[in-house]
């Protein structure tokens, strides 16, 4: 996995050569991947894509067999072991869900399992037209536990959730864009590319005060009533209403220019 910042575009490329598993070093490095961009200066948006014949084929479970609890200890002491490790590699997907930059992921091939939970923790996804994605891990005997439960409902209908949660079967790249799981289908990883960056360039253009102040009204209308999202929406505005991005906006609009945001209160 790479990191490669554009500008004021960050990209997290994953490149292990192979099938992009998504292993225990895998893990840590995304979480410190994560953690920089949160605080980076300059990074407006964020696009999450994979080079090699698939986006991943989920989760490499050779590499994570040292959570597994030890036959030969207490059975308390082994579960406790498990469950912490299993919350240790939650927390880089939700640290990537909550990063005040919009997140774009951009899948082609396959997207098995823990791939899948990588995707959902994104804010929009686009795909190739041979992209597939499965949850795997019902037909490797456990639950998926790493944000796909939580978060795929809140983005596909859910008979197609319960469906993929079910049967852990792939749905085709039509079924996802019909389904609202990507937004739009590409015919070529190349395009694909083109395209999810073009989507990016449009994001960073307006205010990184306006869409990160957006992204967190979005969250917070998630977890509560329409009420409480709209007294929150007003509070968020009135403390943000005199930054000095709005006056460019505003001064942009009746000089009939483009606006330039400094990021700036």
């Amino acid at each position: 996995m790479r990191l490669v910042v554009t500008g004021t575009r960050a990209e997290i490329i994953l490149n292990d050569g192979h099938y992009n598993m998504l292993s225990a070093q895998w893990v840590r490095t995304l979480d410190a991947l994560v953690d920089s961009l949160a605080v980076h200066p300059t990074v407006r948006v964020v696009l999450l894509h994979a080079e090699g014949p698939l986006f991943t084929a989920g989760l490499d479970l050779n590499s994570l067999s040292s959570l597994m609890a030890d036959p030969k200890g207490s059975r308390a002491v082994g579960s406790s072991r498990f469950r912490a490790a299993v919350t240790a590699m939650q927390r880089p997907f939700t640290k990537l869900a909550q990063l005040p930059q919009p997140v774009v992921v951009a899948i082609h091939g396959k997207c098995i399992g823990g791939g899948v939970d990588l995707i959902v923790a994104g804010d929009l996804r686009v795909c190739t037209q041979d992209a597939t994605f499965a949850v795997k891990e019902t037909q490797a005997g456990m639950v998926a536990d790493l944000g796909t439960i939580p978060r795929l409902t809140r983005i596909v209908g859910k008979g197609l959730y319960n469906e993929m949660i079910f049967t852990g079967d792939f749905i085709d790249s039509q079924r996802a864009l019909t389904s609202g799981l990507v937004n739009t289908v590409y015919e070529t990883q190349a395009a694909m590319l083109v395209g999810a960056r073009q989507l990016c360039d449009r994001i960073s253009s307006n205010s990184p005060l306006v869409v990160a102040g957006a992204k967190r009204v979005l969250r917070y209308a998630e977890e509560h009533t329409i009420d409480d999202s709209l007294d929150y929406v007003a509070l968020w505005n009135t403390a943000f209403i005199e930054s000095e991005d709005l006056r460019e906006a505003v001064m942009a609009f009746m000089a009939k220019r483009k606006p330039v945001f400094k990021n700036r209160l």
